[in-house]
């Protein structure tokens, strides 16, 4: 199956202090991937999480 990530390669998923990183991806098929519109990593809601 080719999957296709989402997520864009300059918002983190992950914050911590002073690391970040990019521990949760979200991947789509092509034909998923080509009717999803407006996804991105939400950084202006507070999870309670370290992960966004």
């Amino acid at each position: 199956m080719d999957l296709l990530v989402l997520n864009d390669s300059l918002v983190p998923t992950f914050v911590r202090r002073d690391q970040a990183s990019f521990l949760d991806l979200t991947m789509a098929s092509q034909p998923i991937f080509r009717s999803i519109t407006n996804w991105r990593v939400r950084v202006d809601e507070e999870t309670l999480s370290d992960h966004r």
